[in-house]
């Protein structure tokens, strides 16, 4: 890989494709790794500190998911480092995370993914409550093949560089992008589906 990259050749490797960019990616995802930091830093503020680093990973993943999006749109233009660009959706995607926590008024996926998607790893309360099966099975079932493989083998705790040799991804930064597009996948087809959305929003309520 180049050990160095201009903003405006790691967009044109985006938008071109094929191997450049997977590589471009990365090189993004490497060197601004930093940024977690940041949104440790602003999710501290609304949950223990486990929980901020762990929602650091997905937010940062996320981020990343949306710059390459905007990038192959065509709808990023740059008149800002990519750097700076990637920390503005990084501080975005955690004010949202922190007002969803205060409001519990949006789908966890993370709650979604630690009661995991399949009979043997759902709690007893879970195995007792049809209507989460139901809300789960019913939003999973509209991901793509290669989304359910991936969600699947995370649910049973596969490390993302094994996920990367299973699922033939270059590496397992690949696979960590790719769970991070499957799980918003996930989200939207939930946020989508006015009548799941209000099944889910109960069964989050406190008891």
């Amino acid at each position: 890989m180049k050990i160095d990259y201009s903003d405006s050749e790691l967009v044109h490797l985006i938008q071109r494709g094929g191997k450049g960019r997977a590589q471009a990616i990365e090189y993004i995802y490497q060197s601004n790794r930093i940024l977690t930091l940041l949104i440790e830093q602003y999710l501290n503020k609304a949950m223990p500190k486990k929980s901020a680093e762990e929602g650091a990973e997905g937010i940062y993943h996320l981020a990343i998911v949306i710059l390459t999006e905007k990038i192959i749109d065509g709808k990023l233009t740059i008149q800002q480092s990519i750097k700076s660009y990637l920390k503005g959706i990084v501080i975005n995607l955690s004010k949202q995370k922190i007002e969803a926590t205060a409001k519990k008024a949006t789908v966890s996926f993370d709650e979604l993914e630690e009661n995991h998607f399949t009979e043997d790893n759902f709690s007893e309360k879970h195995l007792l409550d049809k209507e989460w099966k139901f809300c789960i099975n019913k939003a999973f079932e509209k991901l793509t093949s290669n989304c359910k493989k991936l969600l699947r083998f995370r649910m049973l705790r596969y490390p993302f560089k094994e996920i990367a040799q299973k699922m033939g991804y270059k590496n397992d930064t690949v696979a960590r992008i790719t769970h991070a597009r499957c799980r918003q996948s996930l989200i939207n087809i939930i946020q989508n589906d006015v009548e799941l959305q209000q099944r889910i929003d109960e069964l989050l309520k406190d008891p």
